[in-house]
């Protein structure tokens, strides 16, 4: 448990470097360019991320098979190999319809002749091989390396960013930065893969098309979540309030930093214990993440609620000109309580060897949220797409509870997920107070509010909670 719970808390270090990066850079592009250059960026790379679904399913087919076999050079190859041609499939396909396209995506004209499809063909080339070099990585069981490329990764394509629209770039600079910081990955991480290229045969081919044939349809469960709406939302409303919902969305996505730092480095852990029949051991590991996964969810969710507003305002005029705002971020924070259990018990599905259910969770997931948000948002606009979505993955999270194998007995510590409520209900008390006292109507009072309720949640979860604070130890101080 020992190396779980240190590579778990580097895991949490890089969540937490990119997602303060990310968070810094989103609030500069949005104040700088506006909300509405913002929302053409987030459909671009709403429509890569969905291209690459397929290609997500073979970089966990070839995770799942490096971690569980003795073969890893061949798996390797035949990851590599495959990735390769999905990604010239893709190009030819977008190439066939770049004019459907590019008036889907309604870039401006860009440098040298550039189009969505030109850029939507360069940033999927980068990043689905960036992704299948860190899979192996993962898959060796070296997770302490791989997210540390993660984290290289979450920090500098931010800062490319930004220093490209220092110089004068706009919405091509944050997608020239996606480009860049994959690509440096691409460069950097076949070095220190130990797997090496050899030739594959048939077999390793079949064996990742027999785990991957399920568990695409899990990652496309995933993608759904994170980029349906967003691509539903291209249909029907303009382009500020998509870059308002990517707001919310990400201020939201703080809140599932721990179960997903989790989730990542359970599904190694979890793939080899299976192997060993290792069942309790697993309801051990999983057991616990899940009972802290909420740790930050739940007094995100209630300071989303009583500050909400003042913390879409740091994003500048552009956002909070968008009265919808407060709404998606209170709808969606409900969601990501809901999708901190979500994100571990799917990767522990999968783990298990059981892209089965995966794929029947996933089927139910994606009709559900693509009818959801069609008819949610073409009644109640980009409201509709936040309801959807968080509806989606509560229907998600109770199939995969039911999914999981009846030899894992999980035991939740129900009083550590107490005293989170517990702890998020006091600093409730103080924000209100101190609202009563002086309204955050300026950007530095909205961060020195931010900053002293979270101190107070944490103080007064130390106080109710001494298995959080020995959880938490353990994970910053594991040497061993």
């Amino acid at each position: 448990m020992g190396r779980l719970a240190r590579a778990s808390a580097l895991q949490f270090i890089v969540r937490i470097g990119q997602t303060v990066a990310g968070a810094i850079a989103t609030i500069y592009f949005v104040r700088e360019l506006g909300v509405d250059t913002f929302g053409f960026y987030v459909l671009t790379m709403a429509t890569v991320n969905w291209i690459t679904v397929p290609s997500v399913g073979i970089r966990s087919s070839v995770m799942k098979r490096v971690s569980d076999s003795e073969r890893r050079s061949r798996f390797y190859s035949a990851g590599v190999v495959l990735q390769s041609a999905f990604v010239l499939f893709a190009a030819l396909v977008l190439y066939l319809l770049r004019n459907q396209v590019n008036d889907y995506i309604g870039l401006p004209p860009g440098p040298y002749g550039l189009d969505a499809v030109g850029v939507i063909t360069a940033i999927l080339a980068a990043t689905s091989s960036a992704n299948i070099f860190l899979a192996v990585i993962r898959g060796e069981g070296r997770l302490e390396i791989s997210s540390v490329f993660e984290g290289i990764w979450g920090v500098l394509r931010p800062g490319l960013q930004v220093g490209l629209v220092v110089f004068g770039g706009g919405v091509f600079a944050l997608l020239a930065g996606e480009f860049f910081a994959a690509a440096f990955i691409v460069g950097v991480t076949p070095v220190v893969v130990n797997a090496r290229f050899v030739l594959p045969t048939s077999d390793e081919f079949k064996q990742l098309y027999d785990y991957g044939r399920y568990s695409w349809l899990s990652n496309l469960k995933s993608m759904s979540y994170s980029w349906l709406d967003t691509i539903i939302l291209g249909l029907f409303v303009g382009k500020a309030l998509i870059g308002t919902y990517e707001v919310a969305w990400r201020i939201s996505a703080l809140f599932t930093i721990l179960p997903a730092s989790f989730g990542k480095t359970l599904f190694p852990t979890v793939s080899e214990y299976s192997s060993q029949d290792r069942y309790e051991d697993i309801a051990e590991a999983v057991g616990r993440s899940l009972s802290f996964a909420t740790l930050f969810a739940i007094p995100g969710l209630v300071g989303a609620l009583i500050i909400g507003d003042g913390v879409l305002s740091l994003y500048g005029k552009s956002v909070t000109d968008i009265s919808a705002g407060y709404s998606i971020l209170a709808i969606l924070c409900i969601g990501r309580v809901v999708e901190s259990g979500e994100i571990i018990l799917m990767q522990v599905l999968n783990a298990l060897d059981l892209p089965e259910r995966t794929f029947k969770i996933s089927i139910i997931f994606v009709i559900s949220n693509i009818v959801l948000n069609g008819i949610l948002i073409s009644i109640f606009g980009v409201v509709g797409a936040a309801v959807a979505t968080s509806t989606s993955i509560a229907v998600g999270t109770a199939l995969a509870v039911r999914a999981l194998p009846d030899e894992l007995n999980l035991k939740f510590d129900s009083e550590v997920i107490k005293s989170q409520v517990v702890a998020s209900l006091i600093m409730a008390v103080v924000l209100l107070g101190m609202i009563q006292m002086a309204s955050p109507e300026s950007e530095l009072l909205v961060l020195v509010y931010v900053g002293i309720g979270g101190t107070v949640y944490f103080i007064s979860l130390s106080v109710l909670s001494e298995k959080t604070k020995r959880q938490i130890s353990s994970m910053v101080n594991y040497r061993g």
